[in-house]
């Protein structure tokens, strides 16, 4: 999966026959650069990573995100307790996108 930061890189990535696209950091971008996109590109999969916590996953969806990356929070979950706290940040995030209205 392809990474981008611009609206150009997302282009080109779609344009190149991309299945989805990375946008990295999204934390940076916000929740609103994904809104945007998806007016200008609404058949391209968007997946902001970089920065989600597992209890804003909703919202990223909301704002027309197909998924949303978690490694930083899961690492930070399993530096700071292991398997109980993974599990914990994915159940998190989990409950977050079921409440989100998408």
């Amino acid at each position: 999966m392809p990474g981008a930061f611009t609206p150009t890189e997302v282009a080109r990535a779609a344009r190149a026959g991309a299945f989805a696209v990375k946008i990295f950091p999204a934390s940076s971008l916000g929740t609103s650069f994904i809104s945007a996109l998806r007016d200008v590109m609404p058949d391209v999969r968007l997946m902001p990573t970089g920065g989600i916590a597992a209890d804003g996953v909703g919202a990223w969806l909301d704002a027309g995100a197909a998924a949303a990356g978690l490694a930083g929070a899961l690492s930070t979950a399993w530096r700071q307790g292991q398997d109980a706290a993974v599990e914990q940040t994915a159940r998190d995030a989990v409950e977050a996108a079921e409440r989100s209205g998408s």
